[in-house]
């Protein structure tokens, strides 16, 4: 039988910052489960110095679901002058699975940035998030200039699971040659897309 109340709690919090990423992870699922009980320790945790505990309250944070984590999530966002790209993008993420309209919007004009690892960026967060308002513009990314841009579209519409999707990634992997790293990447990518899919409409 698991430990509850505050101690036990605060013992979570503070392996949010361990060496093993299992050990984080499984602190993170057994927050998220506390729920109510663990929301304010992680508000609290978002302003910890150590980025990997940041990162980790914020994904419980919009694990949990609480409208409340808002305010402090964009608070974070500001606060993060480190420029600690990881933290950044899972703060977002957690921001656009509590519904922040903001959040969705920024991910998708960031698909239209000049920068491609900003395009980038913002794939792998619509993915993360989950939103299907993210779709249409993931779509269009498959088309993008960069190769890595186009991958990381594709891993993002098979994380959103919408099986409408499903031609498009089928299309491009039809499409990409075989005879280069590049296109021999982008048609994995699409396969395990693909997969994840119909293994999610199938079952």
């Amino acid at each position: 039988m698991s430990e509850s109340g505050p101690a036990a709690i605060e013992k979570l919090i503070r392996q949010l910052n361990n060496e093993a990423r299992a050990i984080r992870d499984d602190a993170t699922t057994e927050l998220v489960a506390r729920g109510e009980a663990a929301f304010e320790p992680l508000v609290t945790a978002l302003k910890d110095e150590n980025a990997l505990v940041r990162a980790q309250a914020a994904t419980a944070l919009g694990l949990i679901g609480d409208s409340r984590a808002l305010a402090p999530l964009n608070q974070a966002l500001a606060d993060e002058d480190d420029a600690d790209s990881e933290v950044c993008l899972l703060i977002m993420v957690a921001l656009g699975k509590l519904g922040d309209d903001e959040t969705i919007r920024f991910c998708v004009e960031g698909l239209q940035d000049p920068d491609s690892d900003e395009r980038a960026g913002s794939a792998v967060a619509l993915g993360m998030i989950g939103d299907k308002r993210g779709i249409p513009p993931l779509i269009g990314a498959l088309g993008d200039k960069s190769v890595n841009v186009r991958c990381f579209a594709a891993a993002a519409l098979g994380e959103i699971g919408d099986a409408s999707v499903i031609p498009h990634l089928e299309r491009v992997s039809q499409q990409t040659t075989n005879l280069t790293a590049d296109g021999r990447r982008l048609k994995e990518v699409c396969r395990l897309a693909l997969e994840n899919l119909f293994l999610r409409h199938n079952s």
